[in-house]
């Protein structure tokens, strides 16, 4: 009698693939962590270094540093990383410099106990300077090497408002600037110290918009707490939680610089989370946002205000607001870091490459933007594959070119790119699919 062979359910296979692609990656990352160090071994003993270079060091933890490891800035720098386990090892074998890598240290993780630790390993390399790229949860220890090594450190109360949105919101509201209600939630018996809603809770320490709920009253508190305790990311600190009053208003980011203080705006992005709501995920982007030369520069004033009255003077900043139906601005959070997944975008639609503009800032080095380009770009997100049908179909339609990615981003699934020098045409598409920057 001929055994029948069980099938295996879409679903089932789909897990075992997933599985596998996972124990690869990991095994995978795991042969480039080791390829790495056996690499810088090597160099020990072949180093021609010259004593006039400036040493430098990138912190990383759980996310890759190519955009800022690629900067010409570095070209004539000795260049070394401070990692945890964590660290995507594999990246570096993409990126044209790793035979430049000139040293490899680990860290458990850059919680204060080890600053000392990781300074002392600072002074033996004789290293200037440090970078990071993205990674709110790294400021702390950047500020504090920075702080000891040269010049560029910020002050305590900066890296607090960078790390701690409870924190930012009681120095911008002693200051009267962008004056926001907020509630710390320590426990649910801080639910009734509420009463302003809508609101957002969100964790003090977070980043990504990970853990971030709209609630509309406070019979959904306990369930908004909960979710927001269980999307937030685990870290080395430990986190409250922060009820903000919802800002009804235009979102936007603003990338840039800082030089002993000047606010220079590398690039202003507009972000939609609508169709989502109440959780944050992103609906689409839209780079090099459609706003007034008279905004852009109230925008401008208001981040030197809020920089001014923490002492955040050195390096890179990512800043998130709202103007709201007054038409004033609203800052929600802001950092002293790139903004996380937005170099390489902002490099093709402003010419200017962020990591080279923050490496210059740092050294003392003049910092100019260029004007080679002033592209558009809209970043589409999509819940199903109707919706991106019919903006395929538009597109295709009137002839405007665009690119697709698959992307698991909190349960969306595909990505697609439109990038276009004519405003017209982009606030054509954005008329179309009724988006708001058309207003």
């Amino acid at each position: 009698m001929r055994k029948t062979i069980p099938k295996i359910s879409n679903l089932t296979m789909n897990c075992l693939l997933f599985n596998l692609k996972k124990t690869i990656r990991l095994t995978l990352n795991k042969l480039a962590k080791y390829f790495l160090k056996f690499k810088v071994k090597l160099s020990f003993f072949h180093n021609n270094s010259q004593g006039d270079k400036i040493r430098v060091a990138i912190l990383g933890d759980y996310l890759a540093c190519n955009f800022l490891f690629d900067s010409k800035e570095l070209d004539n720098c000795e260049i070394g990383f401070i990692l945890t386990n964590r660290y995507p090892f594999f990246s570096f074998l993409s990126n044209r410099r790793w035979k430049k890598l000139r040293f490899l240290y680990f860290v458990p993780n850059f919680a204060e106990d080890n600053y000392q630790q990781i300074l002392n390993y600072c002074k033996t390399k004789r290293i200037d300077y440090v970078f990071i790229q993205s990674g709110d949860f790294l400021v702390p220890a950047y500020n504090y090497l920075n702080t000891k090594l040269n010049d560029k450190g910020n002050t305590k109360i900066a890296v607090k408002c960078s790390l701690d949105k409870s924190n930012m919101r009681d120095v911008l509201n002693d200051n009267n600037i962008s004056f926001v209600k907020k509630v710390t939630i320590e426990c649910p018996e801080d639910f009734h110290k509420i009463d302003f809603y809508p609101c957002v809770i969100k964790p003090n320490i977070g980043t990504a918009s990970e853990g971030i709920v709209l609630v509309q009253s406070i019979e959904e508190m306990q369930q908004a707490l909960s979710v927001s305790q269980n999307e937030k990311r685990t870290t080395e600190f430990t986190t409250s939680y922060l009820a903000e009053e919802y800002i009804e208003g235009r979102q936007f980011d603003v990338e840039g610089v800082l030089v002993n203080g000047e606010v220079i705006i590398l690039c202003i992005v507009e972000e939609n989370y609508q169709g989502f709501f109440p959780y944050f995920n992103v609906n689409w982007f839209l780079f090099n946002a459609f706003i007034s030369d008279e905004l852009k520069k109230n925008i401008k004033k208001t981040l030197k205000q809020a920089f001014e009255s923490c002492g955040l003077k050195h390096g890179a900043y990512h800043c998130e607001l709202r103007i709201n139906t007054l038409g004033e601005v609203k800052i929600i959070e802001f950092s002293n870091r790139m903004g996380g997944g937005f170099e390489s975008s902002i490099l093709e639609v402003t010419g200017n490459h962020f990591a080279d503009l923050y490496v210059r800032s740092m050294l003392g080095k003049e910092v100019a933007l260029t004007k080679k380009k002033n592209l558009f770009l809209v970043e589409k997100y999509f819940k199903n594959t109707k919706e991106y049908n019919d903006w395929k179909n538009y597109l295709e339609k009137q002839g405007i070119s665009y690119s697709t990615k698959t992307k698991n981003y909190r349960g969306q699934i595909l990505l697609l790119r439109v990038y276009h020098e004519d405003e017209a045409v982009i606030k054509a598409l954005g008329e179309n699919f009724n988006m708001d920057y058309i207003l």
